[in-house]
């Protein structure tokens, strides 16, 4: 196990026999090589871990996969919220947050293997490129990890946080070998033609946009 512990961070790394990714969640934005070595999580009580998908042109999510990993053999199940931010913030940094689902994951196989659980996202629509991720409070999850890969390969954006989103740190400055998480997106085009950003609102399933200056 390989443990950091980082400026305002306490970050938990271990190191797993490759695990391959499930089946179930094969198809979408993928991001990892389909293989997961490790595992993080944070020691704090908001710990969010977030992944860059990129879009083509306006898309709705259709569904979200999140690959959990259990090094406690009496903790099988995580209660989280799924998250989903735009890419406006600071240096393409995770911006506003768009949707919070609070989800449960039950049945995590405990060891080094990692499981893909999937979750409805179909009335989220994007109009950029986005982030999906997990909120995990990790003093009431201690045995529970967000599945990672590593290597050498060039790492995808990947942030974290434990303050509310307010501050992000590039997870390559928490992991060098941090290649990807195990998140997994599925989206299709967009029916809506009103996209909520900063300056405008959507209103009425997007049926009616406000802007403002």
């Amino acid at each position: 196990m390989r443990s950091t512990l980082a400026a305002l961070m306490c970050l938990f790394v271990f190191s797993a026999i490759p695990a391959k990714a499930q089946t179930d969640c094969s198809g979408g934005i993928i991001n990892d090589d389909g293989v997961f070595e490790d595992g993080l999580r944070f020691n704090a009580a908001d710990g969010r871990m977030v992944q860059k998908i990129v879009l083509p042109s306006p898309q709705s999510l259709r569904s979200v996969c999140v690959c959990w990993q259990s090094l406690s053999s009496g903790d099988s199940a995580v209660n989280f919220n799924l998250l989903v931010y735009d890419a406006t913030g600071v240096g393409g940094q995770p911006g506003t947050l768009i949707a919070s689902v609070p989800e449960t994951a039950l049945g995590i196989p405990s060891g080094l293997t990692g499981k893909f659980y999937k979750y409805d996202l179909s009335g989220v629509n994007l109009s950029s490129d986005a982030y999906i991720g997990v909120q995990v409070n990790g003093f009431t999850e201690p045995g529970i990890y967000l599945c990672e890969s590593t290597g050498l390969a060039p790492a995808k954006p990947g942030y974290a946080s434990i303050t509310g989103g307010a501050v992000w740190t590039d997870v390559v400055l928490l992991d060098p070998l941090f290649e990807a998480f195990g998140l997994r997106a599925l989206t299709g085009p967009s029916t809506q033609s009103c996209f909520q950003t900063a300056t405008d609102l959507c209103l009425n399933n997007g049926r009616f946009k406000v802007s403002a200056t």
